[in-house]
């Protein structure tokens, strides 16, 4: 795969290895898809926020782009700029 100049990161997806700016607008939609499932469950009432609803929203939201870990915690540590993430 040939970089493109000014692309940082490039990442597997359901579409193939994508860069970050191709990335962003799949993530958009993916947003937009955990928010509309976030809104029909809220118009049924009161939500649980557990585990297993968070996995859940983010299964609807981005296992369509990442369907190795949509929908699963991280089992890794990850590190962006000076901030480790869990």
């Amino acid at each position: 795969m040939k970089k493109r100049i000014g692309e940082t990161s490039y990442k597997e997806t359901a579409f193939g290895i994508l860069s970050r700016s191709k990335l962003i607008p799949l993530e958009i939609e993916g947003i937009k898809r955990a928010w509309d499932f976030v809104i029909g469950r809220s118009e049924k009432g009161r939500i649980n926020i557990t585990a297993d609803f968070i996995k859940k929203l983010h299964d609807v939201g981005f296992k369509w782009i990442f369907p190795e870990s949509g929908g699963k915690f991280r089992k890794i540590e990850v590190t962006v700029s000076k901030f480790l993430l869990i």
